[in-house]
């Protein structure tokens, strides 16, 4: 009986193949019949058309022969050739991103030409447009292309040039959206209307134009990047089931977005809410927004996920967001926020039992270390964690960090003889705790030192690495390269004892 080569399995070429580059995968399939035959639809499966692509040569020459196999096309060069290019078998798209594109001769016929290929594939149910340059009048005037695609799912429009831009291209995108909204579970809205807005519609539309208007009930995810407006707000009443709503404004406070997502909770509408990430959510009005938020939607979901960026919090929004969802956390990064209180993040660690992701990073979210190590971690499954820490306290300065209190001052400087001296006991107690955390993968350690003193509180010694060597699933440590932090005899120990261990001192 012959015996079957284990290279003739289409199971383990496709398993092989993932980690081919095309120009890899076009010379397999010059081995052998069977091998041609098994990675040539591999080779077409996901097209990418790049101005700097080293594949574009070998792609281009088979796709009047072989584009009936692509699945996934994408392109992102600001010179596109003639779409006529992926000939006309090409009938089985469930993906296509076009980027800003501009075309060789006679743009017009290429502009039908793309048409036609967007309509030749009704099975296309990811398509991501970007809106500078042509697009946008190939799509979306005198004809909404987005009728013509039956299964679309996942839409995802974007144009972040200045919104004062001449010769905008955004008209007819929003229209087209409310009339496919219905079918979508994914939104990406990624336009900066800004003063063009009132431009473009005159002013805003009466509420009653659009008040008989059906919900999307089957939208799941919802993303709205660009300028307080009245179409991010009407997307936002049109989507009472998300799950996902990720909101990021450079020019204003995303507080009418969430009023209007809490108002709509409050009124007995049942909330689904799991991942929330908003950016800039500054002032009064956005903290009072955000917690009736938290709330509201409390009553019939809990988030998992949450992300502030750029960001104030105060006291109250902080003892809102553990106290209804703190339970259910899996997922918190604050990068580049405030927080009016710096021992409020380490509430985190106490009031989190299911964090599996943390991150605080940036400006003024940084952890004074005392406060760290002296609250009790209850989240020990986690698997990520970067933090910024300060390195002063005031303990050294004549004074205490805020919020620390006197009797925490007092235990914190147990061990030390003068206010000269470093305090020994914090940092062994760090490394201590995250010794605990068996199924910490990555740890991101930073270093701020607002006052130059030349004083480090965080090192890490040779006590210390015993400590990192317990997680045997740590695979990446990112921590600061200078002597004071690590020396060279430790990085040479933690090397011997651990030599799969990404290490990269920044």
């Amino acid at each position: 009986m012959r015996t079957r080569s284990p290279f003739h399995i289409q199971e383990l070429v496709e398993e092989i193949s993932k980690y081919l580059e095309k120009s890899d995968l076009a010379r397999c399939a010059q081995v052998c019949k069977a091998w041609y035959e098994g990675h040539i639809p591999l080779l077409y499966r996901q097209v990418r058309y790049d101005k700097n692509s080293r594949d574009n040569e070998t792609l281009w020459t088979g796709f009047q022969r072989y584009s009936h196999h692509i699945r996934a096309f994408a392109a992102s060069a600001e010179i596109f050739p003639d779409p006529l290019l992926l000939g006309s078998q090409c009938r089985h798209l469930t993906e296509l991103s076009l980027g800003p594109l501009d075309f060789l001769e006679q743009p017009d016929r290429s502009h039908a030409r793309l048409r036609e290929l967007i309509v030749q594939n009704p099975s296309i149910r990811t398509l991501q447009i970007d809106l500078r340059r042509h697009l946008s009048g190939i799509l979306f005037r005198g004809h909404n292309i987005l009728r013509l695609m039956p299964s679309l799912k996942n839409l995802a429009i974007l144009d972040d040039r200045y919104p004062y831009a001449k010769g905008s291209q955004c008209n007819g995108a929003f229209e087209a959206i409310l009339e496919c909204g219905s079918q979508l579970e994914t939104l990406t809205y990624q336009i900066f209307w800004g003063g063009s807005d009132r431009a473009v519609s005159g002013s805003e539309p009466d509420d009653d134009a659009y008040r008989d208007a059906k919900p999307w009930t089957g939208l799941s995810s919802l993303t709205i990047c660009g300028y307080d407006g009245w179409r991010e707000l009407e997307l936002v009443k049109r989507s009472p089931n998300l799950r996902r709503l990720n909101a990021r404004f450079k020019k204003m406070n995303c507080d009418s977005v969430l009023l209007q997502m809490a108002l709509l909770y409050q009124s007995g509408h049942p909330s689904r809410l799991e991942h929330l990430e908003l950016s800039h959510l500054r002032g009064q009005r956005a903290q009072t927004a955000l917690e009736m938020l938290l709330q509201s939607c409390a009553r019939t979901s809990c988030l998992r996920t949450i992300s502030l960026y750029e960001s104030y919090i105060s006291e109250t929004t902080t003892e809102i967001l553990l106290t209804y969802h703190g339970n259910t956390l899996e997922r918190a990064a604050m990068a580049n926020s405030n927080w009016t209180n710096p021992y409020d993040f380490c509430r985190m660690f106490t009031m989190c039992p299911q964090l599996k992701h943390l991150e605080a990073t940036g400006r003024g979210d940084k952890l004074w270390l005392q406060h760290l190590v002296q609250s009790p971690w209850a989240c020990m499954d986690l698997r990520t964690l970067n933090l910024t820490i300060i390195e002063e306290t005031l303990l050294y300065y004549g004074g205490e960090p805020a919020g620390m209190s006197s009797g925490e001052r007092a235990s914190t400087a147990e061990g030390s003889t003068n206010n000269d001296e470093p305090v020994v006991e914090p940092q062994r107690l760090f490394w201590r705790k995250i010794g605990m955390l068996k199924d910490l993968g990555s740890l991101h350690i930073n270093m701020s030192t607002p006052h130059s003193t030349g004083t480090k509180l965080l090192s890490i010694v040779d006590a210390d690495v015993e400590h990192l060597c317990r997680l045997t699933r740590l695979w990446e440590l990112r921590i600061p390269s200078d002597q004071d932090f690590i020396t060279d005899a430790v990085k040479e120990e933690l090397h011997r004892r651990r030599p799969g261990l990404r290490v990269i001192y920044a």
